[in-house]
């Protein structure tokens, strides 16, 4: 026990002061921030959340997440709402230009609450989530309250500038400055955002290791075997994985674990690299 003591304060002493350091040096770690700022930032500038009624659409809405957000996955959910979300938003927007018409209204009520209900079970919950698990333990403290401070800061700047955005641009220029966004959102999360479903500690190591630059170039050698899967309907081969983490069932059912750096076809590297620079 002694030892063990001891141990934990030589650790804790090597730890103490490095962790802001950390938090800017290592690669692992700066890729963490930036993907959990990201979407703190999207939850925010995906559009405001209005008060008619949301509370309960939000919350009914929000209750698919407790299932898809482990099964569909964190990135693929923010993947699928961006662009509704966007729609949503170009469709109420433009539903301000039929100042004589009596759908008006109920075109702009339909187009918030679709878009309510879109938000709830994506960019509502999934930043939160993402977020708490991207930093090592050594720095998750600084790393989640650094996020939340992200998701709120940009919660400020929309309620502050709305009012203004409004009487510059028009309802309909503001809704569609929000829709842009979406898709802004729905591109940087495809090429960038690394995926943190169902994933080990030592595996988030490993995944957030992969170089901003790789990440994006692998999902653009991607889309042509998306177009041939989804598109063509054709049979193709397995694309590649970026991440290739050594794992079987009789690990993960036994408790134990192993992860391991690979090759893979692409010509990237996975793995515990986290110490490595960029």
């Amino acid at each position: 026990m002694y030892y063990a003591y001891k141990l934990l304060e030589i650790e804790k002493q090597a730890r103490s002061g490095r962790s802001w350091k950390d938090f800017f040096t290592v690669r692992r770690n700066r890729r963490a921030a930036m993907a959990s700022y990201f979407v703190m930032f999207m939850q925010q500038f995906c559009a405001l959340l209005f008060s008619m009624g949301m509370g309960l659409i939000n919350w009914v809405f929000a209750l698919p997440a407790f299932y898809t957000i482990d099964t569909f996955g964190r990135r693929n959910l923010l993947l699928v709402t961006f662009p509704l979300m966007s729609l949503c938003l170009f469709f109420t927007g433009f539903s301000f230009l039929m100042p004589d018409s009596p759908a008006r209204l109920g075109c702009i009520v339909t187009g918030i609450y679709i878009f309510a209900a879109v938000y709830s079970p994506g960019a509502g919950p999934v930043p939160f989530t993402y977020s708490a698990e991207a930093f090592p333990l050594h720095i998750r403290d600084i790393g989640m309250s650094s996020a939340t401070a992200v998701t709120w800061g940009f919660n400020f700047i929309i309620s502050f500038t709305w009012p203004s955005m409004i009487g510059s641009f028009g309802p309909t220029g503001a809704f569609v400055w929000y829709a842009c966004w979406n898709i802004v959102g729905f591109i940087v999360a495809y090429f960038w955002l690394p995926e943190t479903k169902n994933l080990t500690l030592e595996e988030l190591d490993s995944v957030f290791s992969v170089r901003s630059r790789d990440h994006a170039e692998y999902y653009s050698s991607k889309i042509p075997w998306y177009a041939k899967k989804y598109l063509l309907r054709r049979d193709v081969e397995p694309f590649p994985a970026l991440y290739e983490l050594a794992e079987d069932d009789r690990h993960r059912h036994d408790g134990t674990h192993k992860t391991s750096v690979h090759h893979n076809e692409t010509g990237l590297v996975s793995g515990n690299s986290s110490e490595k620079q960029t």
